[in-house]
């Protein structure tokens, strides 16, 4: 049952209960002073209308529109995908998840390939994550599986920033080891035509999940 017919219920049952209670009080009335039975019966129910649905629906009517207007007060949380679609289009935002999705991929696979890292990365990112980047481990490697994507808030003017939750097999000697999730947010800033990458955020280890198979 939705809050309109609750509310309508509500006021139909105390509507209720009081016409009982007339009927009961008129009825032992009558029987003292049959004056007052019509009196009363002339003036409180005019024309034999026992309810007014005019009147039952107006106060319905007013219920639902402080409700709805309680409803607009509500503070709606940002929609950052509206927001950098309506500053840099639909295009630019398809191109910056394009290159999160790349970078992230790029990073968890432990790829090598300079010229890939170049095609989506800033200058300063580029440089930066050669030094951060770790050696592929020993017989264990990754394969990305699933990527997530959302719009966060941008740390700059320029930029679009966006979480992406990625979920990826561990592998050892070609068999599927275990299954790992974790939220990265990747920044991203225009470059010539395109967008590229030039920040990329992995949250601390109380974020991160792992389910072993």
């Amino acid at each position: 049952m939705d809050k309109a017919m609750k509310t309508k219920f509500a006021i139909m049952l105390t509507v209720g209960v009081v016409l009982i209670f007339i009927i009961l009080t008129n009825q032992i009335g009558s029987k003292r002073n049959p004056v007052f039975q019509d009196s009363f019966a002339d003036t409180a129910f005019p024309n034999n209308s026992i309810i007014n649905e005019k009147e039952l629906d107006t106060a319905i009517q007013k219920t639902e529109k402080m409700k709805e207007e309680e409803d607009s007060e509500t503070i709606e949380e940002p929609n950052f995908e509206s927001e950098y679609a309506s500053k840099h289009g639909d295009d630019a935002v398809e191109k910056g998840k394009g290159v999160a999705e790349k970078i992230v991929t790029l990073w968890l696979e432990e790829n090598t390939d300079k010229s890939k890292w170049k095609t989506y990365s800033s200058s300063s990112f580029f440089n930066e994550i050669q030094k951060e980047r770790l050696p592929p481990g020993d017989g264990v490697s990754r394969k990305v599986v699933e990527l997530e994507m959302h719009a966060a808030s941008p740390g700059s003017k320029e930029e679009m920033r966006f979480g992406v939750v990625a979920t990826w097999n561990v592998i050892y000697n070609d068999s599927i080891i275990g299954k790992q999730s974790q939220l990265f947010y990747v920044a991203v800033v225009p470059y010539k035509n395109s967008w590229v990458v030039n920040k990329l955020v992995e949250p601390s280890e109380e974020n991160h999940q792992s389910t072993k198979q």
